[in-house]
């Protein structure tokens, strides 16, 4: 690979490196929040699993993006699991 090509390539990988770890931090902050929802579930005997809610987010995140629909079901689909994982260790 060229000398160009080569710094273009780190550039941007670098520029990745920096979105993934937005992304980790931004993952962090709503987990934290999931552990407060988690503990108002608890309190008020609401069950952690909202199917209905889930569906709303996904649905919202597909109108305001043109991500793939299955991509964003899928990816979604393993945060949620670890949100319900998350405020099940509340009980």
């Amino acid at each position: 690979m060229k000398k160009t090509k080569q710094t273009n390539l780190e550039s941007l990988r670098k520029q990745i490196d920096k979105i993934d770890s937005q992304l980790a931090k931004l993952l962090v902050k709503r987990f934290d929040l999931v552990e407060i929802i988690g503990q108002v579930k608890l309190e008020n005997k609401i069950s952690v699993v909202d199917r209905n809610r889930e569906q709303e987010i996904v649905d919202r995140l597909l109108a305001e993006t043109d991500l793939d629909k299955r991509f964003v079901a899928q990816l979604f689909s393993v945060i949620f699991k670890e949100s319900r994982k998350q405020q099940r260790r509340k009980k």
